[in-house]
């Protein structure tokens, strides 16, 4: 979550977000193991009238997903996920569509919620400060209850 501290600096930040954001990457538990354990995902995303994304097979919003499976076991992978693309729910509707939902995401298909949380957690945000021109990088470790899902020696 970002504050500007000046309304000026907020449009900034609002009108130029795609130009500024340099990087976006995630950490999700997802139910079962992806067939690949790199990707990158790139589908048409719609919003119907319930507010639910979902994958359509063309129109709709371009988004673009990569992912590495950091660890996984027989129920569980972690995954780290880096957007190209910034659209709503993205990542929830692209796990949905490749058929491992995000633990937790009840909404997006899942069969299991084992912390009653959903298991998807901003890890690091980079991005142009909008006054100073300065790279700006924020990184937050990735949770614990993420790790003992999908192994016990970290």
């Amino acid at each position: 979550m970002m504050f500007a501290k000046s309304r000026a600096v907020q449009e900034k930040m609002q009108g130029n977000w795609n130009e500024m954001i340099t990087e976006r990457t995630y950490v999700a538990v997802v139910e079962g193991k992806p067939e690949k354990s790199s990707d990158v995902l790139t589908t048409n995303l719609k919003e119907n009238a319930e507010a639910r994304v979902y994958v359509v097979p063309e129109g709709g919003k371009e988004a673009i997903t990569r992912y590495d499976v950091l660890r996984s076991n027989d129920k569980y992978s972690l995954l780290e996920l880096n957007l190209e693309t910034g659209r709503k729910n993205q990542i929830r509707a692209q796990m949905e569509y490749i058929g491992h939902p995000i633990a937790g995401d009840y909404k997006y298909g899942a069969e299991t919620n084992p912390t009653g949380r959903l298991m998807l957690h901003a890890q690091r945000l980079c991005f142009i400060h909008p006054e100073t021109g300065e790279e700006m990088r924020f990184d937050t470790r990735i949770p614990d209850s993420f790790k003992s899902l999908v192994s016990k020696n970290w």
